[in-house]
């Protein structure tokens, strides 16, 4: 089945199209191919778009994804890159809506720092635990390979360790500016930058053990 272009001459040499669906069928003697008209469209130059539009757009609900665009370009497609964004979005409008996001920004330029990559850095952090938890090396990959985040191509553990010892410093500064969000929010995730701070900064791994008990957040808070 396709959608063929007809065209006829007229007496004062103009010619006109007219667009036909149609399908080919096998002439029962001859056995030769020959055009079947299902529907006119009509003259080419007059045609209800719209109406072809919304012909291309049924048929293509029952197409993949990748034959829908190829189909419409003509080419083969080969997807090379796929990600989440539904999670991640939300939250950042979230974020936004709360104010966490602008009140990071304007400490760390406070601080001479790139306000909007540590923001999104520890957007990312938080985003990831919320959606897959794991480690800060962990986060790096998947934000890397896994989940679409504005403003956040990726970045590097150490990016993501330099992320956390600001949240760590800025902590009572960021309470003060996001009224919206408790203490305690906060507390947690300067708890966990405290540990990952400690952490680097312990040998061996029964210290590390130690450091991390130690410095385990309080459920409570």
């Amino acid at each position: 089945m396709y959608l063929r272009e007809t065209r006829r001459t007229n007496r004062d040499g103009s010619v006109v199209s007219y667009l036909q669906l149609a399908h080919n069928e096998r002439h029962p003697g001859t056995g030769t191919p020959v055009a079947k008209v299902i529907h006119n469209f009509g003259r080419a130059d007059t045609v209800d778009r719209d109406g072809l539009a919304r012909l291309v757009s049924s048929i293509s609900r029952f197409l993949t994804p990748e034959q829908a665009v190829a189909v419409a370009a003509g080419v083969e497609v080969e997807v090379v890159d796929s990600r989440r964004i539904g999670g991640s979005w939300t939250l950042d409008r979230l974020w936004e809506r709360l104010g966490v996001g602008a009140a990071i920004r304007r400490v760390a330029k406070r601080r001479r720092l790139d306000g909007d990559a540590v923001e999104r850095v520890i957007f990312a952090l938080v985003a990831q635990r919320a959606l897959e938890p794991g480690s800060k090396l962990a986060a790096t990959g998947w934000v890397a390979e896994r989940v679409a985040i504005q403003g956040c191509a990726g970045f590097t553990d150490d990016q993501a360790y330099r992320g956390m010892d600001f949240l760590l410093a800025a902590l009572d500064v960021l309470v003060v500016s996001t009224k919206t969000m408790s203490r305690s929010r906060f507390s947690r995730w300067a708890t966990e930058a405290k540990i990952s701070a400690a952490i680097r900064q312990t040998g061996s791994a029964p210290g590390r053990q130690m450091v991390a008990t130690h410095l385990r957040p309080n459920p409570d808070t």
